[in-house]
């Protein structure tokens, strides 16, 4: 991460599923790279029960900024939202697919949001 200029006091916030947790309270408590420790501000992404939808309400209601480059950012943000129904109508459930990088941006807005950081 720091090869990517992540430094020690930037937040960083992860994905806990599948493992993740582990890997966050290791990078905070801190990794050897090279004979070197190497800690991290990593925080669990806050992902209670309705997140999703409320997360693209809220993501939708940020000013995104990115390069034209970042297909895959664009083609997600426009898949990102709640499925239609008959006649058009918006249903509660989110659509569940290609959403990694969407996901990542939820996890902050939602934590800003909350004024976490």
């Amino acid at each position: 991460m720091r090869d990517l200029g992540v430094n020690k006091d930037d937040y960083v916030v992860a994905d806990w599923g599948n493992g993740g947790k582990m890997n966050i309270f290791t990078m905070r408590e801190g990794v050897e790279v090279n004979g070197e420790k190497l800690a991290f501000n990593v925080y669990p992404a806050i992902k209670p029960r309705g997140s999703i939808i409320a997360g693209i309400e809220i993501v939708h209601g940020y000013e995104v900024f990115a390069t034209a480059g970042s297909v895959n950012l664009w083609n997600e943000y426009n898949l990102y939202r709640r499925k239609k129904g008959l006649e058009d109508v918006w249903l509660p459930e989110p659509v569940d697919a290609d959403n990694h990088i969407m996901d990542a941006i939820r996890y902050v807005a939602s934590m800003r949001e909350r004024k976490l950081f």
